[in-house]
């Protein structure tokens, strides 16, 4: 058969056969076919969009992988179909207190889909909702606009590109309107959790591409300071305020055991915070109406009527809280041991003793630590946080040589180590050193390692000195002869250094290792959640013993601890209970 013949045979063939599509292309097509009777009829609950699916004439062949995908989104919210709104920025909510992996066979990748699935078949239902990645991709000056330029430009004006391609707009159009537009768009269509950091993000990256991309628009976008920023700077107040604010938190860390007014000396730590409490009270003050020059010292500060006019404006940013109550006891501090006023001492004092009575029906962990605890009542789920660090190690020996493996990501691999064995907080964790905190003793096989902190260090009034397992030390030393020096090359005295040799950042090593987790788990923690997961992987297999938690997370009180977990000894009690129920069940059938 001649290359004439084998052509017109194909051409055939392409006639009278449907052309092949992949799985993933067809069900896009049957998506973007899917549409209800009437779109502008939109409906208001999971349980009408499932209605709808089921009594729709003629049914679609697919309709119930879509059902399949709401009643899914469901299980995961603990919810039924009637109680989820399809409000995009009431379900923004759910979706962000959701905690997938506490789902038998939630897989991230099964979690991704499910969210896709129900996104595009709410836009398909009439609910405006902005999508998460456009797949139609931008327009051609917006392309030709993006290509070559930066990367953190690319990426921070990805969505953007994408919502002005949709509505129109192209680069030299856009003004300060058009990203107000945009905003807008976010804060009522999207589903996306931090979609103010979005738009922020995205006005900075315009911003720096006009000062330094060549053939960029030049229409600088002004970007407001962030609500939550409100703090004066220092230089701000009067000079005798500072000073006295300064004499003050001086004083704390002082200590004259022959005073007769003697009180123990401040930590460094508890002095940091003091000072920018002080700081927030301040600025608290001055929105409060009151003349920044008339603020001349700390006794004008804790005057009852200034004092809860600046409380007041933060209990409208931010409600009854905790740090509420620390303000208020800070402030009867400093007038009962430094402007020894004890009617404005015993006047706060009575303030803060009510806060502190409202919020005791509060005790315990955050209805949201809580519900990502429950993540390990899945047994696959505890076991893939607690074999973490060594499957990444294992993947990195496997790799040729042992030694390709992605520095940092083996370096978060050990943090998480770290974590799981000592349940540090991120400032003790970023800021350890390989000579000062960690002591070798004896030789050979009888070698121990010791993780050492000072007391100045720690939040506690104790040391901390903890030998650590033969595996996490035979761990540490794999990561330090192979990798650590890949990623300081000019050497560093930190056991987590960045790129510098200097000590990493707390907040970004903290976002750092959530993001490594949940890419290789798909579970959700952050850094504070390894000490509450170390109490509950304990009282699983200790119930009853609050001791042993209290002397490993240092509290002082095991006040502190019982109010923390009470709720993990409250289920571990429902469960024996319930087994003792179940076994006297299964005894008084035995005569039937």
């Amino acid at each position: 058969m001649n290359t004439q013949e084998i052509g017109g045979t194909r051409a055939f063939r392409s006639a009278i056969d449907p052309p092949r599509t992949s799985k993933a292309s067809s069900r896009r097509i049957w998506v973007r076919a899917f549409d209800l009777d009437d779109p502008t009829d939109t409906p208001k609950t999971f349980a009408e969009v499932i209605s709808r699916l089921e009594t729709q004439d003629p049914p679609h062949p697919y309709a119930d992988h879509v059902k399949c995908a709401f009643n899914r989104m469901c299980d995961v919210f603990g919810k039924a179909p009637g109680q989820v709104p399809t409000d995009p920025v009431d379900l923004r909510k759910l979706i962000a207190d959701a905690v997938p992996a506490a789902v038998p066979k939630m897989t991230s990748g099964r979690w991704t889909r499910i969210r896709s699935l129900v996104t595009t078949h709410l836009r398909k239902s009439g609910i405006e909702v902005e999508p998460g990645r456009d797949v139609g991709g931008h327009g051609t000056e917006w392309s030709a606009l993006l290509e070559g330029v930066p990367k953190p430009i690319q990426l921070g004006l990805s969505r953007f590109a994408s919502y002005c391609t949709r509505n129109g707009i192209k680069p030299a159009n856009v003004t300060e309107a058009t990203f107000n537009q945009f905003e807008t768009c976010l804060r009522e269509r999207s589903l996306k959790e931090k979609h103010e950091a979005v738009f922020r993000n995205a006005v900075r990256r315009w911003n720096d591409a006009v000062g330094t991309v060549a053939g960029w628009p030049q229409a600088t976008i002004p970007l407001q300071r962030h609500a939550r920023y409100f703090s004066q700077p220092w230089t701000d107040f009067p000079v005798s305020y500072v000073a006295d604010v300064e004499a003050f938190l001086t004083s704390s860390a002082e200590e004259d055991i022959w005073a007769e007014d003697y009180k123990a000396r401040s930590a460094p730590s508890t002095i940091s915070l003091r000072r920018r409490q002080l700081l927030v009270l301040s600025s608290l003050l001055v929105r409060s109406g009151f003349p920044i020059e008339d603020l001349t010292s700390l006794s004008v500060l804790i005057m009852p009527e200034n004092a809860f006019a600046a409380l007041k404006v933060q209990e409208d940013r931010k409600g009854l809280c905790r740090s509420l109550e620390q303000l208020v006891w800070l402030l009867s501090l400093i007038a009962d041991d430094w402007v020894k006023n004890s009617d404005h001492a015993a006047e706060l004092r009575k303030r803060a003793k009510r806060i502190s009575k409202k919020l005791s029906k509060r005790i315990g962990m955050s209805e949201r630590n809580l519900a990502r605890l429950r993540q390990f009542d899945v047994p696959a789920n505890m076991a893939a946080l607690l074999n973490l660090p060594y499957k990444v190690f294992a993947e990195a020996r496997a790799s040729e040589g042992g030694n390709a493996g992605d520095p940092r990501r083996l370096m978060l691999a050990f943090a998480v180590e770290m974590l799981l064995f000592a349940a540090l907080r991120g400032g003790n964790l970023t800021a350890l050193e390989l000579d000062r905190h960690f002591v070798v003793t004896g030789r050979g096989r009888c070698q121990v390692r010791h993780l050492h902190i000072a007391a100045d260090e720690m939040k506690g009034p104790d040391d901390l000195e903890m030998a650590m397992p033969s595996d996490t030390s035979a761990l540490m030393d794999e990561y330090l002869n192979l990798y650590w020096p890949r990623l300081a090359p000019t050497g560093s005295a930190y056991l987590f250094p960045n790129r510098f040799g200097q000590k990493r950042a707390k907040s970004h090593f903290a976002q750092a290792i959530s993001a490594f987790v949940r890419e290789e788990t798909g579970l959700i923690m952050h850094v504070h959640l390894f000490r509450h997961f170390a109490v509950k992987l304990y009282l699983a297999a200790n119930p009853g013993d609050m001791e042993t938690p209290r002397q490993f997370l240092r509290h002082r009180s095991d006040k502190v601890t019982r109010s923390h977990y009470t709720e993990s000894q409250s289920s571990i009690a429902q469960a024996r209970y319930h087994q003792t129920l179940a076994e006297a069940r299964s005894n008084l059938r035995l005569g039937f």
